[in-house]
């Protein structure tokens, strides 16, 4: 268990994502501000690396789909395909 002042100092060192990212990113990285000094341990039980996650939310890289939906499943979201109105 994380003690209160590294919870503290990880919720301090959390970043917005950057604007120009997808919505779908802005999304994740509000809940990862929730959760913000436990962001290792999501990201290492998703089978990622925290900096990945930092570029996509810098925008410098984009996620793969598995590596998204493994982040949203271990934030307790489904990626889902849905067709729009237009198609």
């Amino acid at each position: 268990m994380k003690s209160p002042q590294a919870l503290h100092l990880g919720a301090r060192n959390y970043r917005e994502a950057h604007p120009a990212v997808d919505p779908i990113l802005h999304q994740l990285n509000r809940e990862l501000q929730v959760r913000a000094g436990h962001v290792g341990d999501i990201c290492d039980k998703a089978g990622i690396t925290v900096n990945t996650v930092r570029k996509w939310m810098r925008g410098s890289n984009s996620p793969t789909l598995s590596s998204l939906q493994a982040l949203a499943n271990c934030l307790g979201y489904t990626v889902t395909l849905v067709k729009n109105d237009e198609g």
